[in-house]
Protein backbone atom coordinates (compact mmCIF):
# COMPACT_ATOMS: atom_id res chain seq x y z
CA UNK A 1 0.00 0.00 0.00
CA UNK A 2 2.95 2.31 0.86
CA UNK A 3 4.39 1.75 -2.46
CA UNK A 4 1.61 3.04 -4.67
CA UNK A 5 1.05 6.07 -2.31
CA UNK A 6 4.35 6.92 -2.93
CA UNK A 7 4.11 6.08 -6.89
CA UNK A 8 1.07 8.28 -6.43
CA UNK A 9 2.89 10.93 -5.00
CA UNK A 10 5.46 10.89 -7.72
CA UNK A 11 3.12 10.28 -10.47
CA UNK A 12 0.89 13.73 -8.63
CA UNK A 13 3.79 16.05 -9.23
CA UNK A 14 4.28 15.27 -12.78
CA UNK A 15 0.76 15.25 -13.44
CA UNK A 16 0.14 18.83 -11.33
CA UNK A 17 3.02 20.21 -14.32
CA UNK A 18 0.93 19.50 -17.36
CA UNK A 19 -2.17 20.53 -14.98
CA UNK A 20 -1.29 23.37 -12.65
CA UNK A 21 -5.30 22.94 -11.30
CA UNK A 22 -6.87 19.69 -10.23
CA UNK A 23 -9.26 18.06 -8.20
CA UNK A 24 -9.71 14.64 -6.79
CA UNK A 25 -13.23 12.84 -6.78
CA UNK A 26 -13.39 10.41 -4.06
CA UNK A 27 -16.08 7.98 -4.24
CA UNK A 28 -15.56 6.76 -0.82
CA UNK A 29 -17.71 8.24 2.04
CA UNK A 30 -16.03 11.28 3.78
CA UNK A 31 -15.85 9.20 6.87
CA UNK A 32 -13.02 7.51 5.47
CA UNK A 33 -11.47 10.34 4.58
CA UNK A 34 -8.91 10.36 7.69
CA UNK A 35 -7.34 7.18 6.49
CA UNK A 36 -3.75 7.64 6.62
CA UNK A 37 -3.95 7.13 2.75
CA UNK A 38 -6.50 8.79 1.50
CA UNK A 39 -5.44 11.76 3.63
CA UNK A 40 -2.19 11.95 2.13
CA UNK A 41 -3.37 12.14 -1.20
CA UNK A 42 -5.97 14.92 -0.01
CA UNK A 43 -3.03 16.97 1.04
CA UNK A 44 -1.56 17.07 -2.09
CA UNK A 45 -4.59 17.73 -4.23
CA UNK A 46 -7.83 19.56 -3.41
CA UNK A 47 -10.52 16.90 -3.06
CA UNK A 48 -14.51 16.39 -3.51
CA UNK A 49 -16.64 14.00 -2.67
CA UNK A 50 -18.23 12.41 -5.52
CA UNK A 51 -21.73 13.44 -5.37
CA UNK A 52 -23.64 16.01 -7.33
CA UNK A 53 -22.66 18.49 -4.73
CA UNK A 54 -19.31 17.49 -4.67
CA UNK A 55 -18.71 17.39 -8.54
CA UNK A 56 -20.53 21.00 -8.80
CA UNK A 57 -18.16 22.38 -5.88
CA UNK A 58 -15.10 20.42 -8.21
CA UNK A 59 -16.09 21.99 -11.16
CA UNK A 60 -16.59 25.72 -9.74
CA UNK A 61 -12.99 25.28 -8.63
CA UNK A 62 -12.13 24.44 -11.83
CA UNK A 63 -13.38 26.75 -13.46
CA UNK A 64 -11.98 29.47 -11.80
CA UNK A 65 -9.28 31.30 -14.49
CA UNK A 66 -10.70 28.87 -17.17
CA UNK A 67 -8.10 26.90 -19.76
CA UNK A 68 -7.63 25.01 -22.03
CA UNK A 69 -7.99 21.45 -22.01
CA UNK A 70 -4.76 19.52 -22.38
CA UNK A 71 -4.66 15.65 -23.54
CA UNK A 72 -2.88 13.28 -21.27
CA UNK A 73 0.03 12.18 -23.84
CA UNK A 74 2.53 13.52 -21.67
CA UNK A 75 2.21 10.50 -19.57
CA UNK A 76 3.40 6.71 -20.40
CA UNK A 77 1.08 3.90 -20.65
CA UNK A 78 1.89 2.18 -17.52
CA UNK A 79 1.35 6.46 -15.58
CA UNK A 80 -2.40 6.53 -17.25
CA UNK A 81 -3.11 2.89 -16.63
CA UNK A 82 -2.24 3.45 -12.70
CA UNK A 83 -4.68 6.77 -12.84
CA UNK A 84 -7.57 4.70 -14.28
CA UNK A 85 -10.18 4.49 -12.29
CA UNK A 86 -10.90 0.74 -10.43
CA UNK A 87 -13.46 -0.06 -8.29
CA UNK A 88 -12.47 -0.60 -4.67
CA UNK A 89 -13.45 -4.37 -4.51
CA UNK A 90 -11.77 -5.22 -7.88
CA UNK A 91 -8.25 -4.80 -6.21
CA UNK A 92 -5.25 -3.95 -8.05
Amino acid sequence: MREKLNLFLKLHVKIKQHFPKMVWLNPEPETFWDHVTIASIRKAIKMYSLTLEGLTLAINDLRKGEGSLKPLNFLTKAEQAFITFRHPHEGG
